[in-house]
């Protein structure tokens, strides 16, 4: 239901979530004109010109023990260029962007034509984050979160349209991950760190 309405899921008046705004999923029809779904015993597809509107399909979950299957058939009219463009970025994605997203265990995606793939995975010991690259560990990691009250001044400082956007936005939930080794000892990294902001 979520996927196919637009700015009127339970997001839309919480700015604390990711896709406050509502466009969310519906971003993806810029690289694709037909998304297919597989979740469970959910199995459907967008189409384009009506993206409000799923209809089922009768394929078969191309992966069933994933959990939930998207599959983006690039636009038609896309040329090569466009496509090198987008497989360019998708690829560069690196296992620390599913730390903080807190309901994905393993994200993988396949290029079906180059047969290029990446498979990112975690799991939980002891409030410590082990990040896979496929079955090759890349890092252990502490992940402290807080939620943190913006401050008055701040808020009051805003343009009045911001201050009415993110009236609801007063708290804050604030995430942090430390690399460690495996007994939660830091590690002092040197160079560029990354950050992302949801």
């Amino acid at each position: 239901k979520a996927l196919s309405s637009f700015g009127e899921g339970i997001k839309r008046d919480n700015p604390d979530y990711i896709g406050f705004f509502g466009a969310g999923f519906k971003s993806i029809f810029k690289i694709t004109d037909f998304p297919k779904i597989f979740s469970g015993d959910y199995k459907f597809q967008f189409d384009n010109n009506t993206y409000y509107i799923p209809t089922s399909i009768k394929n078969t979950n191309p992966n069933p023990s994933a959990g939930t299957t998207v599959i983006l058939p690039f636009k038609e009219d896309f040329d090569s260029m466009k496509r090198e463009q987008i497989e360019s970025q998708i690829f560069k994605i690196k296992p620390e962007t599913i730390l903080f997203l807190k309901n994905i265990e393993m994200l993988k995606i396949i290029n079906k034509v180059t047969s290029q793939e990446i498979i990112f995975h975690k799991t939980i010991r002891n409030n410590v984050v082990e990040l896979y690259d496929k079955n090759k560990l890349c890092g252990y990691w502490l992940v402290y979160s807080d939620t943190f009250r913006i401050d008055e001044k701040v808020f009051n400082s805003l343009d009045k349209d911001e201050r009415v956007k993110r009236q609801k936005a007063k708290v804050r939930l604030v995430s942090l991950a430390f690399k460690t080794d495996k007994e939660k000892n830091f590690i002092k990294e040197i160079g560029p760190i990354n950050l992302f902001a949801f």
